[in-house]
């Protein structure tokens, strides 16, 4: 009877709902797959630059280290230098000393 057309109705206007859905569904799954393959290239790239990042940063450090070395050095040279101009000048000092003494 008529109830029987109303629920076989019912059921088609489901199914074409559920079709909708399930396209819906698919384009949503193409679209999230298409984000995910973007992210993808997006970090390989932000890795890459990293990586090149990382090997400037190893190349500073190491110049670094180098220049440490020689101020360390320099360092030790002038102070080196320092106490050979004190030694010098507390010998012309005694001098000096002596020079008055004998006149």
């Amino acid at each position: 009877g008529k109830s029987a057309d109303l629920s076989l109705g019912e059921a088609s206007c489901h199914s074409v709902h559920e079709v909708e859905e399930i396209k819906k569904l698919e384009r949503d799954r193409c679209h999230y797959k298409h984000c995910l393959a973007e992210s993808e290239q997006k970090h390989a790239s932000l890795q890459r630059r990293l990586e090149g990042k990382s090997a400037i940063v190893d190349a500073l450090s190491k110049e670094l280290t180098e220049l440490q070395a020689m101020l360390s050095k320099g360092l030790g040279e002038l102070t080196d230098t320092k106490k050979h101009l004190c030694d010098l000048a507390k010998h012309q000092y005694e001098n000096v000393l002596k020079i008055k003494q004998v006149s």
